[in-house]
């Protein structure tokens, strides 16, 4: 009976492993450093908080801190994004120096990915490598199918498992976690700043660098 006990215990642990739905990821991304040994220079840090079928990411600029009393989406972040994986649902909201202030609407794409196998460790988990191209680009990453979510960051999702490495074929650059915590703080959906679609944002940010080049030019 008490190994019974114990094995109905263990089960209900693996389980609840298994069924992790919360996780925040932290990313560096800087210049692929071919001599481990040496610290990389000029490093960002992009976080990924990940709550089920949602999540939200940022960046954060000069190490700043976040208040913990106010929910991710409820102010503006440092290259912000809010998805919701349910309904291929993004909304990112526009730099917090930038007015007016924009809360914009986009559409999350699905990836065709190829799964090649292989496997890597990164932070003691077992990764596989899948690649695609998106917005013609090949995008190659590793994943780790032991932290179950199909959510990823920027646009970046549909596989198995987290991602916790990524580049672009050519770049000079790579997007690595550096740190991965099985909790999130809480989320909301942006909705401060004026709602506009992404082809209007678009449109907005071609007039502002057309105009930049005008007065450059004079």
């Amino acid at each position: 009976m008490k190994y019974l006990f114990l094995i109905i215990c263990f089960s209900l642990f693996v389980n609840d492993v298994s069924a992790q739905k919360d996780l925040t990821i932290t990313y560096e991304s800087g210049p692929i450093a071919y001599d481990s040994t040496k610290p990389r220079s000029g490093v960002k840090k992009l976080v990924l908080v990940i709550r089920d079928t949602i999540s939200y990411e940022y960046g954060l600029h000069n190490n700043e801190k976040l208040n913990p009393k106010k929910p991710l989406g409820s102010r503006f972040h440092w290259h912000s994004r809010y998805k919701n994986y349910s309904d291929r649902k993004v909304i990112f909201q526009s730099e917090p120096f930038q007015k007016p202030k924009y809360c914009v609407s986009d559409t999350l794409k699905e990836i065709q990915w190829e799964l090649m196998g292989g496997e890597k460790f990164i932070l003691g988990y077992s990764c596989q490598k899948a690649s695609a191209i998106i917005d013609s680009n090949e995008v190659e990453v590793f994943y780790t199918t032991q932290l179950q979510t199909n959510a990823g960051p920027f646009y970046y999702w549909g596989l198995p498992g987290a991602i916790l490495e990524f580049w672009k074929v050519g770049s000079a650059y790579i997007d690595r976690a550096i740190e991965v915590s099985l909790s999130a703080e809480e989320i909301v959906k942006p909705d401060n700043g004026k709602k506009i679609s992404r082809s209007e944002f678009d449109k907005i940010l071609k007039e502002i660098y057309s105009n930049r080049a005008i007065i450059r030019t004079n």
